[in-house]
């Protein structure tokens, strides 16, 4: 099931005003490259020990998350092809 539209919308204006607050004085011009890290919650259904192991990097995600989608959510919002 996907999230509603307005959760969708919200988290895209949030986005687009990171994004606009961050961006530099002139237009970048040339080959760029981007660099995405994501960062992601604990699952609140983690015992306190699974929390410690998480936060100190010894457990880590089982599932991969899906990269496509976070890095076409910050190109969309930074006008990159």
């Amino acid at each position: 099931m996907s999230p509603p539209l307005g959760c969708h919308l919200s988290k895209l204006l949030i986005l687009r005003l990171v994004a606009s607050q961050n961006r530099p004085p002139e237009l970048l011009t040339g080959p760029l490259v981007m660099s995405v890290i994501v960062y992601k919650p604990v699952l609140k259904s983690f015992s306190k020990n699974k929390v410690a192991a998480a936060e100190s990097g010894e457990l880590r995600p089982v599932t991969k998350p899906d990269v496509d989608n976070y890095v076409k959510g910050i190109k969309d919002t930074s006008h990159i092809p």
